[in-house]
């Protein structure tokens, strides 16, 4: 099975579309987010999975209204975070039967906060509303997660993969292959893909 979801960020959609296509067989899906809102619909008469993320977060109504324009699109997955809390969580978990919702707990750009993911890793992984979604975690924080899932009952997205030790804006990152070996089920990668793609395919 495919695992690598490709990120288009910071292209046009000519530049992605140029970018995919000799990775096009290999990978699960691409990933865009508001300059590539647009061109939803020609991604899709391509062949490709879509995944928008937007990282949603507002009043229930209006996350709902967006998730709703979002199924229109035929998009077929994005991300909403965990910030909007219980109330809104629980209003539009019933969507998740026409698109996948990707629950955003802490960004890979933060540094490592064990109490704090600790206890989002508790409501989570419990009976209420954060239940409903698969989740976007930092490759660094999947067997940390594990301890709170060790039946493996949520799928796990993973951004933050590199390739080698590099400063920018991801902070807590893994290999491919570590990512893996630690349990995620797909990698979200972008710059790495681009620049050596026979390294990120496993």
């Amino acid at each position: 099975m495919n695992k690598i979801i490709a990120a288009l960020d910071g292209m046009d959609f000519k530049e992605s579309l140029k970018r995919l296509e000799p990775i096009r067989d290999n990978i699960y899906a691409i990933k865009i987010n508001h300059r590539l809102l647009s061109h939803i619909s020609d991604y899709k008469k391509e062949g490709y999975k879509v995944f928008a993320d937007l990282k949603l977060y507002d009043i229930p109504n209006t996350v709902e209204k967006v998730i709703e324009w979002l199924i229109e699109q035929k998009v077929d997955m994005t991300t909403i975070h965990y910030e909007n809390g219980e109330k809104c969580l629980e209003k539009v978990a019933i969507l998740k039967v026409h698109i996948k919702l990707l629950l955003v707990s802490y960004l890979t750009s933060f540094k490592k906060n064990q109490l704090e993911q600790a206890t989002r890793y508790t409501k989570i992984c419990g009976n209420g509303p954060y239940s409903h979604y698969d989740l976007i975690l930092s490759p660094q924080d999947l067997l940390f997660f594990n301890e709170f899932d060790p039946h493996k009952r949520f799928k796990k997205y993973c951004p933050g993969i590199r390739l080698e030790n590099r400063m920018d804006d991801q902070i807590r990152t893994t290999t491919p292959k570590e990512a893996i070996a630690n349990g995620a089920d797909y990698l979200i990668i972008g710059r790495p893909l681009w620049e050596n793609p026979i390294e990120c395919f496993l």
